[in-house]
């Protein structure tokens, strides 16, 4: 029982890992799309079509 008791924690240890991770990308994502945008309006102000 003990055994499925330690399991259970490491298991729930890896979920809370995994959505730290999974939001941290998330986040970078979300400047990368930021960065294109600001490079796209950038090049529109320059009369440059992307």
């Amino acid at each position: 029982m003990r055994l499925i008791t330690k399991q259970a924690a490491k298991l729930k240890e890896l979920e809370v890992r995994r959505e730290r991770l999974v939001n941290r990308v998330a986040k970078l994502d979300l400047k990368i799309e930021e960065q294109k945008e600001k490079i796209a309006q950038y090049y529109r102000k320059q009369g440059i079509n992307v």
